[in-house]
Parts: C-alpha cells; structure tokens; sequence
C-alpha cells in the first residue's frame, strides 16, 4: 500500500486507477505478510517436512497486514484502565482509594453505567481520529460506540480491520495523510529507515575488512610471506552466504519464536523455508554490490525490494526493478519463478504460463 501511494498530487489520479485496477485482478485475494510468512517457514523447518500445500501463504479476504495490526488501535480497555489509574495516582489517590473508583467506573474490564455515562459526553472527535487511523467513516463511528461503552472491543477491531480490507480506500487515505505523523504510517512504514542504515553499516565494514586484508596480502607477498587471511571476492563472499543463511535461521527462531533448528542447514533452508532463505542470498549478494569491485551506493529502495523477494518463490512471475532482477533470478531458479525486469514484458509472460 505505502509503495503504491502518490509521491506528489500529481500522481494521485494514476495512483487510485492502480489501486482500482489491483482490486479488480484480485479482489480481497493477497499473500499474507512477511512476518507471518516467516513463522509458517520456521515451523516447516523445524519439522523438516516439506509443506505440499502452499495455499496458506494466501489470503482470500484480503488480510495483507501482520497479524497484530489491531495493536495500533488505542481500543484497550486494559490501556484505559491503565490511564485512569494513572491519572488517579497523579491526583495523589492511595491504592485503596484507586481501587474503589476503578469498582466504580469498571466491572470486569467493561465500563459501567456511570462511566459509561461519562464517555457518552465526551466529544469524540471524527476528524482528529481519521488523521490518525486509516478507518472509512462509518468503520470509525463503530470505535466511537466502542469508547462510549456502545459496541464490543472485538467490533471495534474488525472494524479497523473491515478498512484496511480496502484497497481503494486505503490508498486514497494514505495519500492525503501520508506526510502526517500517526501510529499507522509509523507502522507500515516500519524499521526500513534503520535497517537501510544497518545494509549502510555492513556495506562499509566489509569494505574496510576488503581493504585490509588486501593490504595483509600484498604486505606479505612483499616478504615473501604466504597470505594467512584468503582474499575477499565474490566467491569468499558466497561461502559465507549459506554459514549466514543456516546462522540467521536458527538465530531468528529462536529469539523470536522460541523454535529450535540446531542441526538445521543451509540446503534445509533453501528447501523448507524457501522465502526466507531468497531474502537472507539477495540481501547478502546486494551488499557485495556495495563493496565489489564497482561498487554501488546502496539505495533506500534496496531493503524493500529485499523484503519483498521473500514472495518470489510462492509466485509464478515476480516483477522487479532491473538492478534486483539480476540477483533474484539467481536466487529463485530452483523455485521455477521467472523473474520481470520491465513491466512491458509482464503480459508477454503472463500469457506463456497460461499457455503451459
């Protein structure tokens, strides 16, 4: 969604006919996100059973969002009765006397007559709301009914959710309030900032450890030493690709999902967890490109289009920018994806996996 919003007006009118045109292709069909995609690779590679049925990579109801996307709504009532007691223990209020307005205005988490009563005259401002959350009008009336005691936490989240489910609506909010600040746009925009800085930082590090080993190697060849350090090109760099691959893996399972694939490899990466292993080879081999011997300046655009090389394997047909084409087609050809460096080739292989 944030990729295909208008950069300046210019281009909202294109933008919408883009967004238009992807709801008429695919209709609420999506591939799930990456994050989700990750978990259900790690859990393959852990039992070390190949899953024949990839059908639940996709969506049919158009969830392309991560699953804890609800999170960034503020529709806790745990999150209420945390400020409350916050504000009553700001007011100077003892426990006790904390706990017995909490009684009074709460019971089992849900708001009672009284404060129910209390949040029907606050002014819930629509306006002020919409600049924050990506919710249709009506949708956001559902959350209002929610704060005055009116509808259920789980109404108010599929609300949320009913809007993001919106393609064309998505795309025209994210344009009229892409330069705002709002939890939403801190969201889909993510840590891409702080990872392209860290691609920045590993660009840098293996060009300096480049420099210096190529320094060790002459210093030695001049006396008449024999290299103790192997020289840092393209194919040193490769075999470190499958140590980082099989590394990466067990790290990520672990930390994050409390999985363990100690005797896990490389080759049982690429053959179980076929998305994560492309991402993982296409960053690694992008860096190269960084620090080779024509080097090129990673771009802000580098970590997306990585990202995004983790669906490659799922899809018959993966379109890309001409530089990415390259290395993912390398990555992907075990996968049987064919890889679209220019969009005016896309029908013309569209039309040769029909015919097959």
């Amino acid at each position: 969604m944030s990729e295909m919003a208008p950069l300046e007006s210019r281009y909202a009118g294109a933008s919408v006919a883009r967004a238009d045109l992807l709801v008429r292709l695919c209709k609420r069909q999506a591939l799930i996100s990456f994050d989700q995609i990750l978990l259900r690779e790690l859990q393959i590679l852990r039992a070390g059973i190949l899953e024949t049925d990839l059908r639940s990579v996709y969506s049919y109801t158009g969830d392309w969002f991560p699953e804890n996307a609800v999170d960034i709504l503020p529709v806790s009532w745990l999150e209420g009765i945390r400020e409350f007691d916050v504000g009553a223990r700001q007011q100077g209020h003892n426990r006790e006397t904390r706990r017995k307005l909490k009684k009074q205005f709460f019971k089992n988490g849900r708001p009672t007559n009284v404060m129910s009563g209390m949040l029907e005259k606050r002014q819930f401002d629509l306006d002020e709301f919409l600049q924050k959350y990506p919710m249709r009008e009506n949708d956001a009336l559902v959350l209002a009914g929610y704060v005055a005691g009116r509808a259920t936490c789980a109404q108010a989240q599929e609300a949320f959710l009913a809007s993001l489910r919106d393609p064309s609506w998505m795309i025209r909010w994210y344009y009229n309030h892409s330069n705002k600040l709002s939890s939403f746009t801190d969201w889909v925009r993510g840590s891409s900032s702080s990872i392209v800085e860290m691609i920045e930082q590993v660009s840098e590090d293996a060009l300096i450890l480049k420099g210096d080993a190529e320094k060790l190697r002459e210093t030695g060849s001049e006396l008449g030493i024999s290299p103790l350090f192997p020289a840092i090109d393209k194919l040193w760099w490769l075999k470190q690709q499958d140590q980082l691959v099989a590394h990466l893996a067990k790290q990520l399972a672990s930390r994050l999902f409390e999985i363990s694939l100690e005797d896990r490899t490389s080759s049982d990466v690429d053959r179980l967890a076929p998305g994560f292993s492309t991402c993982i080879r296409v960053l690694h081999s992008s860096i190269w490109e960084s620090v080779g011997p024509s080097a090129r300046n990673p771009k802000p655009s580098d970590w997306a289009d990585t990202l995004h090389a983790l669906y490659a394997p799922y899809v018959d047909i993966f379109r890309t920018d001409s530089y990415m084409a390259r290395i993912i087609q390398e990555k992907t050809h075990k996968y049987g994806t064919t890889i679209v460096a220019k969009i005016e080739d896309l029908a013309e292989q569209i039309e040769v996996r029909l015919e097959d």
